[in-house]
């Protein structure tokens, strides 16, 4: 009786096995004589999971005879469980103390900045958008208070201004003999600081000393151009589009009023108040108001002054036409 062929397994790390084919059994030395069953096991390459895998002992390795393994000899064995790969780990702040390591420079601070008053004694920014007295004129009083007298009677009180933001600074005559509110003359227009020194022997503040307050001179009024008014036509007829041209620093806000008169001396009438400074306005003629029409525009800024414009030549206005339709004999 021949003897039957042997299973050839390979075994797996998860503990089953693979069947790639037969082996001749013990003490048969010539392969072909092996009868290989009609019902062969699949191959490698088609292969499907064995539920009952045989259990077969794996050789005995010694491993010192084993070499060191070759990552990059490897190859893929898609019935080996795929090891996910390790990701590289930030680097931590060594806990060593730093005489056991080399001493690495830090990287250079940047340089401290450094705000002097000589060099930054602008006045605050909401007191230059607008939000400091404005008058137009250059006398104004001030109204202060002494703290922290000492026995021996009145200081000396002393009054200076700068108009270039505290480089420079120009002594200023209180008119009210040391009583306050002082009465103050400044040089002209512009944008001045006020610094009250008390026993101050006539040296003025230095160079770069940041203001008490500020004040601003103008004494300009805005410049008014009138632009040719334009009658409407079409649906806006009836309408009087009023046109200008307004320049000023300190112009306030809602500040145009336009006026009309059917003489150019005068009186005038309101158009219309608080009107903004956008260069036109659409009047709405009212009936009987004349043949003809003058307008002037007053525009006001901050500080008070009002500047004026108005129309050289009338404006003729449109009158009413009469076209006859019939004429009949009275009953």
């Amino acid at each position: 009786m021949e003897p039957p062929p042997v299973l050839d397994t390979i075994a797996l790390p998860n503990g089953g096995a693979v069947q790639t084919g037969y082996k001749a059994p013990p003490g048969l030395s010539d392969p072909a004589q092996v009868k290989v069953p009609d019902a062969a096991p699949a191959s490698v390459s088609s292969y499907s999971p064995n539920p009952n895998p045989p259990i077969v002992a794996p050789d005995v390795v010694d491993p010192k005879t084993v070499p060191p393994l070759n990552k990059t000899a490897i190859e893929y064995n898609p019935f080996m469980p795929e090891v996910p790969q390790a990701q590289p780990k930030e680097a931590k702040r060594s806990e060593t103390p730093a005489s056991q390591h080399d001493v690495v420079a830090p990287e250079p601070a940047a340089p401290a900045k450094v705000l002097s008053r000589a060099n930054d004694v602008s006045p605050p920014a909401n007191q230059v958008q607008g939000t400091h007295k404005i008058i137009n004129t250059p006398r104004c009083t001030l109204d202060y208070a002494i703290e922290n007298v000492y026995v021996g009677g009145q200081p000396k009180i002393e009054f200076w201004a700068t108009s270039d933001a505290g480089r420079t600074w120009t002594q200023v005559k209180d008119e009210s003999a040391g009583r306050s509110p002082a009465k103050l003359t400044l040089p002209g227009d512009g944008l001045y600081g006020i610094r009250i020194k008390a026993n101050g022997a006539s040296q003025p503040p230095q160079p770069g000393e940041a203001p008490d307050g500020w004040i601003e001179i103008d004494t300009v009024p805005p410049t008014v151009r009138m632009l040719p008014p334009a009658l409407g036509t079409g649906a806006d007829v009836g309408t009087l589009t009023i046109q200008w041209v307004v320049h000023d620093k300190n112009l306030a806000y809602d500040s145009i009023n336009i006026f009309h008169s059917s003489r150019p001396e005068g009186p005038w009438l309101p158009i219309a108040n608080g009107v903004r400074n956008e260069g036109s306005y659409r009047w709405l003629i009212p009936s009987g108001i004349g043949n003809e029409v003058y307008i002037r525009l007053e525009a006001a800024d901050r500080a008070g002054n009002i500047g004026r414009g108005e129309t050289h030549d009338p404006v003729a206005l449109p009158q009413p036409k009469v076209r006859v339709l019939s004429i009949e004999r009275a009953p």
